[in-house]
C-alpha cells in the first residue's frame, strides 16, 4: 500500500502583501491603459512598467490577484489591447531585473525603456554593473550618444585606446535556425580568412574588422557591374 505524499502549497498572502499587490495592479493596469492609447513619452511610462512588474513577479504578489503566474497575470492584463503584447512586458520585465540593485526605480523611468535596455544588454552579456558615471550619463545624453558610451564603457578593454569615430550601431533583427547558421558560418569564415583575425582583439575590434571585411568582399565581386549612378557610388579616378 502506497503512502500518499503531502506537498505543501505556496505560503498564504499576508494582509500587508495582498495590500502591495492590489496597489501594483492598480499602478500596472493604468499605465497599460495610459500605454494602449499613447503617441508620445511611452518610453518612459515603459520603463516605469517593467519596474512595477519585477517586483510583482519577485514577491510572487500576482498569487494574491489569484494568479499562477506572473506570465497568466501579464496575459489577462493586456488581452484587452490589440496593439500591447505579453513579450512587450516581459522585455521591460526583464531589464527592471538587470538593472535593480544598480540603478534606482526613478533612474530606468526617467531614461527611459530605450537606454535602459542599453545598460541592461550590457550587464547581461558582460556580468558588469554600470557605473554611477554612465548612469548619470543617460540624463543627458542623447540615445545614440549614449548608445556609444555604454560601448566605450563595456565592450573596450581597460588597457584598449579609444577608438576614432563614432559609434555604428547596425541594429538587429529577426533570425531562425537556418538564419544563425548562414550568419555563423560567415562570421566564421570572415575571422579564418588570411590575415585572420585574432582572438586577442577586443570583441569591438573583432566586430569592426569582420564587418569591413563582409563589405569589402561583396563591394569587390557586384560593384562594378551596378550602374555608375547608384548612390554613394566610389567611382575609379575619384577623389576621396
Amino acid at each position: 500500500m502506497e503512502t500518499a505524499i503531502e506537498v505543501a502549497g505556496p505560503e498564504p498572502m499576508t494582509p500587508a502583501a495582498q495590500t502591495e499587490a492590489e496597489q501594483l495592479d492598480r499602478e500596472i493596469c493604468a499605465d497599460i491603459v495610459w500605454l494602449s492609447g499613447a503617441k508620445e513619452q511611452a518610453d518612459h511610462r515603459i520603463a516605469r512598467i517593467g519596474g512595477l512588474l519585477w517586483r510583482m513577479s519577485q514577491g510572487e504578489l500576482y498569487r494574491a490577484l489569484g494568479f499562477p503566474s506572473i506570465h497568466r497575470y501579464m496575459r489577462d492584463r493586456v488581452s484587452r489591447f490589440e496593439n500591447l503584447c505579453v513579450s512587450q512586458l516581459y522585455a521591460c520585465k526583464e531589464v527592471a531585473e538587470q538593472l535593480t540593485g544598480h540603478v534606482s526605480p526613478a533612474e530606468i523611468e526617467a531614461m527611459g525603456i530605450t537606454k535602459a535596455h542599453e545598460l541592461a544588454k550590457a550587464k547581461r552579456a558582460t556580468g558588469r554593473a554600470p557605473s554611477a558615471e554612465l548612469v548619470s550619463k543617460a540624463a543627458t545624453e542623447k540615445t545614440e550618444q549614449f548608445k556609444e558610451s555604454v560601448a566605450e564603457e563595456f565592450a573596450l578593454r581597460a588597457d584598449e585606446p579609444r577608438p576614432k569615430g563614432k559609434w555604428y550601431d547596425f541594429g538587429g533583427f529577426f533570425a531562425d535556425a537556418d538564419d544563425r547558421a548562414v550568419i555563423e558560418r560567415a562570421l566564421r569564415c570572415a575571422c579564418l580568412v588570411d590575415p585572420p583575425i585574432q582572438p586577442t582583439e577586443s570583441d569591438v575590434a573583432q566586430r569592426r574588422e569582420i564587418f569591413l571585411r563582409f563589405c569589402m568582399e561583396f563591394l569587390a565581386t557586384h560593384e562594378e557591374s551596378l550602374t555608375p549612378q547608384m548612390p554613394g557610388r566610389v567611382n575609379k579616378g575619384d577623389v576621396i
